[in-house]
């Protein structure tokens, strides 16, 4: 089609009055091929102008406008500019991306509660604003020596630090931002301590009594856009100590992981190395859960701290050795990756596969989703009880590490690595009878599902068991290897190609001695 041709002096933009104003004569579109311009600016600047006297310059309605519009730019942008709140480096509670929500949605909205500002206001939480407000008096009720204004004042003085950890600004007054700060750090903190000591009359308490309500709040309190600052239940734990209290209260990280495992074991262990931490929220407490004991924590200058694993940091020192044998940073960089990526791949065989090349099968001493290796032919995956909620908190845990600036894909690759060993119910039926998953959500279809899925639209710059996969594959690439299992595999087999090569070479023997028998009575003869 062609560019528009004016036919009429007459321009809407300029006339006095509406009256004056005839459509059909300001311009027609000209036929294909026919127009008068070949450019729009063209058209534009051959327009008519009825041009007027501005100052000492002519100029056009158009040029008119658009130099209003740049000045109305400037004066909004600059405005803009003034109030654009700056990006923080210490945010960690993010909105989950679009584009994981689109394969599941459901696995990142709370069902029940909305702790933080994200989710606050939701019609279909309303129901537990009440419950916050009596779990706060009821607090109050029971040390009345508490003044809850020194929570307040406490909380004021937290409130930027607080707005900083949100990934968007929060768009609550100073008032709103602390009340809903106090109600749900309150709220949290009261239910780990009626869960864990007990002491507490829970007779009158629904969220007890409704036997659905408890898992549903603490499936929520773990969705990364339902989460606080871990460092406001500190806060209000520490200003709710109370001297000459009837039964010793743990810790707060004891308290967290009681409510989150249903047991103190390793208590101390956790409690120990957690402490070492700055635990970020209750997602990020759960998440260091899983990675222990794999995990370490190095200080650094300025009183900052970093999380480092013990694998990374022994590529850090082969790559300083690297650094002093090579100078060109071409040759160090491709080096320094195939050290990092271990030569690896990214998938390895079935579970099913595996087992047919040979390969066996162990539970790993530890329950860390990093301690998984393979020696001597024997892979050894830490024990997973697939449950209802495992789908939602795998999918928190990773939107985790896809938002967060300096946290590591280690879950996802863990979840990778079972995506690469499950592709059938038979996977899942072997690992069942391995002892490495126990089977809580349904069919052995529905396990195989679960990791065949979670992870769609991910982005990782690094998968942490490609060195794993590498050996795994480089294993069952040896025939021998399947050979060995197939008649090696136990004591009777063995037993059994002994026994068979003693015969095979008794019969040789025997062969070869008549042989001979023949052929020296044969010479006699």
């Amino acid at each position: 089609m062609g560019f528009p041709k004016w036919v009429s002096r007459k321009d809407r933009r300029i006339l006095q009055s509406e009256e004056e104003y005839d459509p059909s004569e300001v311009l027609t579109v000209a036929a294909d091929g026919t127009g008068n311009f070949t450019r729009i600016t063209d058209a534009i600047n051959f327009a008519p102008n009825n041009s007027y006297k501005s100052g000492s310059e002519e100029e056009t309605a158009f040029s008119l406008i658009s130099r209003e519009r740049k000045q109305c730019f400037h004066s909004n942008g600059k405005s803009k500019l003034e109030t654009l709140s700056p990006l923080s480096s210490t945010c960690s509670i993010h909105r989950v991306p679009t584009k994981l929500r689109s394969v599941n949605d459901k696995a990142y909205n709370p069902k029940v509660i909305s702790i933080g500002p994200f989710h606050r206001g939701e019609q279909s939480l309303q129901v537990m604003e009440e419950h916050k407000w009596r779990y706060l008096h009821a607090f109050l009720g029971r040390y009345p020596e508490i003044d809850l204004e020194v929570y307040v004042r406490a909380l004021r003085e937290l409130e930027g630090s607080a707005r900083q950890c949100y990934a968007e600004p929060i768009k609550l007054g100073s008032h709103e931002f602390v009340e809903m700060m106090l109600l749900d750090g309150f709220f949290i903190f009261v239910l780990f301590l009626k869960m864990c000591l007990g002491i507490w009359d829970e007779t009158s308490d629904p969220i007890y009594y409704t036997k659905w309500m408890l898992s549903a709040i603490m499936k929520d309190l773990i969705l990364l856009e339902n989460q606080i600052p871990f460092f406001i239940l500190k806060h209000l734990f520490h200003l709710s100590e109370v001297p000459n209290q009837e039964h010793p209260r743990p810790s707060l990280l004891e308290l967290t992981f009681f409510s989150f495992s249903g047991s103190f074991l390793r208590k101390i262990e956790i409690s120990n190395i957690i402490s070492r931490f700055k635990v970020k929220h209750l997602l990020d407490f759960l998440r260091s859960c899983h990675l222990i004991p794999s995990i370490m924590e190095l200080p650094q200058g300025g009183g900052s701290n970093f999380t480092c694993s013990v694998t990374e940091l022994h590529e850090l020192l082969q790559f300083y050795e690297v650094l002093q044998l090579h100078e060109q940073p071409d040759e160090v960089l491709q080096l320094y990756e195939e050290l990092v990526q271990g030569g690896g791949s990214n998938v390895t065989r079935s579970v099913t596969e595996l087992q047919e090349s040979g390969v066996k099968f162990k539970v790993a001493e530890s329950n860390c989703f990093l301690d998984i290796s393979f020696e001597n032919g024997v892979l050894k995956l830490p024990f997973l009880r697939v449950v209802d909620s495992t789908e939602l908190i795998f999918r928190n845990l990773i939107a985790f590490e896809q938002c967060e600036r300096l946290v590591s894909c280690r879950i996802y690759s863990y979840a990778r690595l079972m995506d690469s060993l499950i592709n059938t119910p038979k996977d899942v039926s072997l690992l069942i009878d391995y002892g490495i998953i126990e089977n809580r959500l349904g069919e052995n279809e529905d396990v195989s599902r679960l990791f065949n899925n979670i992870g769609n639209e991910i982005v990782v710059d690094r998968f942490y068991f490609s060195g794993i996969c590498k050996d795994l594959n480089a294993y069952c690439k040896e025939p021998w290897h399947k050979w060995m299992d197939d008649y090696f595999n136990t004591p009777w087999a063995i037993i059994s190609v002994i026994a068979a090569v003693v015969l095979l070479i008794l019969t040789s023997l025997q062969t070869a001695f008549s042989v001979i028998y023949k052929s020296s009575n044969s010479g006699v003869t």
